[in-house]
This record gives C-alpha cells, sequence and structure tokens, in this order.
C-alpha cells in the first residue's frame, strides 16, 4: 500500500510491473511532460535514463536522447509508438 504524506491517496501494488508503471508516472508528473503522440521526460541520471527506457520497452515506445548542449549532462528523452496512431489523449 501506498499512502501519501497527507494520507489521502492509498493504493495497492500486486506485482513489480504495477511498482514500475507507478515510479514511471511519478517521473512523468515531476520531470515530464506528454500530448497525444509522444510522452518526454527530463533526466539527469544515468539509472533513472535506464529505468524509463526498460518501463516503456514494455509498452512497444521508442525512445529518442537529446543531450542538453550547454550543461552536456542533462537530457530529455522523447517515447513515441512507431506508428501514427494515436495512444494518449490530451
Amino acid at each position: 500500500t501506498i499512502r501519501s504524506s497527507a494520507g489521502q491517496l492509498a493504493a495497492h501494488i500486486d506485482s513489480d510491473d504495477d511498482v514500475d508503471l507507478c515510479r514511471f508516472l511519478g517521473l512523468l508528473v515531476g520531470d515530464g511532460s506528454y500530448s497525444k503522440t509522444h510522452v518526454s521526460l527530463s533526466i539527469s541520471e544515468t539509472e533513472i535514463d535506464e529505468f524509463a527506457c526498460a518501463v516503456v520497452e514494455k509498452f512497444g515506445l521508442t525512445a529518442k536522447k537529446k543531450i542538453d548542449k550547454r550543461t552536456g549532462k542533462a537530457w530529455s528523452r522523447s517515447f513515441t509508438r512507431s506508428t501514427k496512431t494515436t495512444y494518449f489523449s490530451a
């Protein structure tokens, strides 16, 4: 069970896939955006990048990496389906 600090949110997690999805959604809410065609995350740690790529692979998405030219460290990942079909509703 996951609870917020205010105790207002409670969810039962049945599997590791559910935990991964919850973690990915947390990354999306905190450092991401989405549209009808893609999901994007701002990423600055290799561990998070590897995790995000592994999770979206389960959904059949492909990843594109963009490095911040100013810092050379922070980057963003854009995840899209290989087809033109809309899967997300904004």
